[in-house]
């Protein structure tokens, strides 16, 4: 088994991004998670205030989870074997980590595979705002819930860094009449202190969140951020957590983390936080087209296309990778509708007559360009058009791969005709030999087989070649399937026999 780890599968390279396809196509297209949907939690915020320490309490919910266990809290992750973090003003992530073991949930009544994300803390004095843009812009397009940790308040930068993608979400809503581009938000503020006006916890923080977000006394550019905002995103929560104690800081620093050190308000926040942010994620979207890993990895590619385009991205090269992405994914979901539809065709084991692969074809080909067409995509007709094109030629060479297959089958699907050719041959020879022998009742019987095996042959071949009559064709095909074992075994003994039998009879001719 491969060994669980966090992968960088978004490196920083100066000021480009550098995706590590190759790690996205291990663990997000392999046959056994590829076509499964994606939900994705990830993390994002300011350096140094504790984004991956938190995703290791991830990990450990959901591996209790999978192996049935009551308690996570117990213990953190040994070294190693979790997200990097130790305290301090050295940074730790860069570019954008991702465990390696999806978790397998069912979600809406659907297996469905989350994943966890970690990012490169923003802010720091190692980083551009175009890195800071690209890096924080890209968690939030391809996450379904973006946990933004923040430190101690949630203050108008902290807004206005959500300024690209939210202008992302408002551009679909301009465009596309839909709300909730970007699924679910989730502000945790950390260390938080004002519990004298709003208490710890779920509940607490959507008060607080209200007042952050709400217009009043605000200037119109400031009032049109968070309307945005709130149309950005289809839920938007806050969490306020509680500092985790200093005496766990000093542990940390000076010597090995314990859990026992946390402070029990840490420990019964982070209890009710993580189980409630797993619960909460939904598969990935785009458009309303669920996004499967296969997609999540096609999405992240073109996301950091689009972001080394420029120094800082722009909102529509952002919205045309995302509707490419979109549009590759309704494509996809296209020729599986296709595939789906001609099983029957290249299950069977049977030759089908070309008239009848060719309407499936068209009743197949007719339900996935149906599908591509009614499924809501973002952009115009005009950029769907190339896509329905490829869609199209997808559609076609599946096509001849299945009449290739469909005709291969003529040839081996023949033993039906040669065993009945041969059971009318051997019935002949021997009625020959008894017709000499003066065996004349068997010589009937044995000629009326060689006449029923004849006539049953040419009607096999006929409906073979034409396609007609299938269900005579197979009932053919069954009864000499049944008498396989014993046409093998007189072919065997019916040579000897003829042969013997033969020169009994050419003797009897000479003695005369």
């Amino acid at each position: 088994n491969t060994k669980m780890a966090v992968v960088e599968v978004v490196g920083v390279r100066g000021s480009k991004l550098h995706v590590n396809e190759q790690a996205l196509q291990d663990i997000l297209c392999n046959e056994e998670i590829a076509g499964l949907p994606a939900a994705v939690i990830c993390v994002a915020g300011i350096f140094r205030s504790g984004k991956s320490f938190l995703l290791n309490f991830f990990l450990k919910y959901l591996a209790c989870e999978e192996a049935e266990a009551a308690e996570w809290l117990r213990e953190l992750p040994e070294d190693g074997t979790g997200f990097k973090w130790k305290p301090g003003s050295v940074r730790v992530t860069t570019g954008v980590g991702m465990w390696s073991k999806p978790f397998m949930r069912n979600i809406n009544g659907k297996k469905t595979a989350l994943l966890l994300f970690d990012t490169q803390g923003t802010f720091d004095n190692e980083t551009t705002m175009a890195e800071n843009v690209r890096i924080f812009s890209m968690a939030s397009i391809f996450s379904s819930l973006l946990i933004n940790n923040i430190q101690g308040k949630i203050s108008e930068d902290n807004l206005q860094n959500l300024q690209l993608f939210v202008g992302f979400g408002h551009m679909v809503k301009e465009r596309e009449g839909q709300k909730g581009a970007l699924q679910a938000t989730c502000f945790l503020v950390r260390d938080w202190e004002n519990t004298s006006t709003f208490k710890h916890g779920l509940e607490e923080g959507g008060r607080y969140l209200a007042t952050v977000l709400t217009h009043e006394g605000r200037s119109p550019e400031l009032t049109q951020l968070r309307s945005n905002i709130r149309e950005s995103f289809s839920s938007i929560d806050c969490f306020l957590m509680p500092r985790p104690g200093d005496d766990f800081i000093d542990a940390c620093e000076f010597g090995k983390p314990d859990m026992s050190k946390l402070r029990p308000a840490f420990v019964e926040n982070l209890r009710q936080f993580v189980p409630w942010a797993v619960n909460a994620v939904q598969p990935k979207t785009v458009a309303g087209t669920t996004v499967s890993c296969r997609d999540l990895s096609l999405l992240i590619v073109q996301c950091a296309t689009v972001f080394n385009q420029d120094d800082m991205p722009k909102v529509d090269g952002l919205f045309d990778a995302v509707s490419r992405v979109n549009h590759l994914t309704v494509r996809l979901g296209a020729v599986e509708k296709y595939v789906a539809s001609m099983q029957p065709v290249e299950t069977s084991k049977k030759y089908m007559s070309p008239t009848d692969v060719a309407t499936a074809h068209t009743v197949s080909r007719e339900l996935a360009m149906q599908y591509f067409d009614s499924t809501h995509k973002l952009g115009s007709q005009a950029f769907a058009e190339p896509f329905r094109k490829e869609l199209d030629t997808d559609i076609e060479d599946r096509y001849r791969m299945l009449q290739e297959l469909n005709a291969a089958r003529r040839s081996s699907s023949l033993f039906t005709v040669v065993a009945l050719c041969a059971i009318a041959i051997v019935s002949n020879v021997i009625s020959t030999v008894f017709y000499y022998l003066g065996l004349s009742p068997l010589v009937s019987l044995l000629s009326s087989i060689t006449w029923l095996s004849v006539v049953a042959a040419l009607v096999w071949f006929y409906c073979h070649t034409t396609g007609e009559f299938p269900e005579v064709r197979d009932h053919l095909d069954a009864a000499v399937d049944s008498l396989r074992p014993f046409v093998a075994t007189a072919a065997t003994k019916a040579a000897p026999l003829v042969s013997s039998a033969s020169g009994l009879v050419g003797g009897d001719k000479k003695s005369q």
